[in-house]
């Protein structure tokens, strides 16, 4: 912390230094119990079956330990986002020291289940399209289109780190979306959180805006993505965590698309820290395999 006070100080009396500011909250955020999560009422419509971006500005202070999943996104039955550290369980899942799993499942309309395991180098300056940067604020994309194939890019740190095609449609659900957590009975169900053989995990870090988009905003190997997100008639839904109402995160896109504290978190606790869900304790609940390609 005395490392980065004289800089801090200067930041805020020149222009107010917003990166290192939101660095430093992260790093004191307050922690959670277990059983934490964050949810959209059931009945809200969030399908993004078809084209879809989900993308979202993070601070990792580290990478997942051996069978740690952390959810960023999950829509049971449908799909799940999120990462992973070393999977003993599953064949072929072992990583390097400095590596981690950015995991990417889906159910799709024909209703097989399909995970991927997308592998990256960790640290404070790795390989840019083949890397995720510690303790630095990082942008996060995850896209998919039914054009050219039925294309999935992911985008981290502004470059293009993965692109497949022949995914397909999404089935589609009328359940609830859960954001940095999962139920105990919706992380058994396998073909969402798909079965990488870990145990859902804590997020050592912080995420403070998210959005999700019914289109794919990026379409170059370079991006330009705004620090804010900011909501345009695209967005489908946007939070920011680091600014709650009295009683839940509100979707500030205007579609009403709020999401509520679920689990062991108290809606008491939502006015009293400002970047708190890298804290944010999940369910411990084991998940295992269904498919890898």
């Amino acid at each position: 912390m005395r490392a980065i006070l004289p800089t801090l100080t200067v930041c805020l009396l020149v222009a107010g230094c917003p990166e290192l500011a939101r660095a430093f909250a992260c790093e004191d955020a307050d922690a959670f119990d277990p059983g934490a999560f964050l949810y959209t009422r059931p009945g809200v419509d969030f399908g993004l079956t078809a084209a879809s971006t989900i993308e979202w500005w993070m601070y990792l202070e580290d990478a997942p330990g051996v069978n740690d999943v952390w959810p960023i996104a999950t829509r049971p039955g449908s799909y799940f986002v999120g990462f992973a550290g070393p999977l003993p369980a599953m064949p072929g899942a072992v990583l390097e020291p400095d590596e981690m799993f950015l995991v990417l499942s889906e159910v799709r309309a024909a209703g097989d289940g399909v995970t991927t395991l997308h592998r990256y180098i960790t640290g404070v300056n790795p390989p840019r399209r083949a890397g995720i940067p510690l303790r630095r604020w990082v942008h996060v994309a995850i896209q998919r289109s039914p054009e050219d194939g039925w294309r999935r890019t992911v985008h981290i740190d502004k470059v293009r780190a993965a692109d497949a095609r022949g995914q397909g449609p999404r089935r589609p659900t009328d359940g609830s979306l859960y954001v940095f957590g999962i139920p105990a009975e919706d992380g058994a169900d396998l073909t969402t959180l798909a079965a990488v053989g870990g145990t859902v995990a804590p997020l050592n870090g912080c995420i403070d805006v998210m959005r999700m988009s019914d289109r794919a905003r990026y379409v170059t190997d370079e991006i330009v993505p705004g620090r804010r997100l900011r909501a345009d008639r695209h967005t489908f839904a946007r939070w920011e965590f680091a600014a709650p109402t009295s009683t839940y995160y509100g979707d500030t896109s205007g579609n009403g698309r709020h999401l509520f504290p679920g689990g062991s978190l108290s809606v008491s606790r939502l006015g009293t820290t400002a970047t708190l869900w890298g804290e944010l304790r999940a369910v411990q609940s084991p998940v295992q395999a269904v498919s890898i390609r």
